[in-house]
């Protein structure tokens, strides 16, 4: 317990020694670490993402494959992106879906990772036809300037029975 105190001490100390000057004038350059929003310029973007996605809803699990293309097309709200998905299930049936959504995106300041949360709705067709609505939260986390692995969890309320969980982890490209 000992040697964690005073790890945990020195942490601290280095942490306030690099942010606090010791003849305590007033600090201008420390920001602290929040979220930010992203694209602040006026070219839109666009992101493509290929996954694999799960689906668990009334207490049957699907898996399958996920396409989903976004963009950022409000120029006063560079942070809101808005977007449709695809995926087609073969286990342990054939289904599909088609979804849209808008996700308000940040970025996490001194790292590549962005956090998304947002809204989708939608339709699953195939496996008895119902509708899906929910909030949803994306990872991206940036491998390159252009290309990003993504982490993505919804929960459903659905027109028929219970609601459940849609999750998804692929590689996305920007362009």
């Amino acid at each position: 317990m000992k040697k964690l105190t005073i790890i945990l001490a020195a942490f601290i100390a280095s942490v306030l020694g690099g942010c606090c000057p010791a003849n305590a004038q007033t600090i201008t350059n420390v920001e602290p670490v929040t979220l930010d929003s992203t694209n602040t310029t006026d070219v839109t973007k666009y992101d493509l993402t290929l996954g694999a996605d799960g689906t668990t809803i009334r207490g049957h699990t699907e898996g399958g494959f996920d396409v989903s293309i976004s963009a950022d097309p409000i120029k006063s709200a560079r942070a809101l992106w808005v977007g449709a998905s695809q995926s087609l299930y073969w286990q342990p049936k054939l289904a599909g879906s088609t979804d849209v959504d808008a996700d308000w995106v940040m970025h996490i300041k001194s790292s590549n990772l962005y956090a998304e949360p947002g809204w989708s709705a939608g339709n699953v067709y195939g496996d008895g036809d119902f509708w899906r609505t929910g909030p949803e939260f994306i990872a991206q986390y940036y491998i390159s300037d252009d290309s990003y692995i993504a982490a993505n969890l919804n929960y459903d309320f659905v027109s028929k029975g219970s609601g459940g969980f849609r999750y998804s982890l692929g590689i996305g490209f920007e362009f």
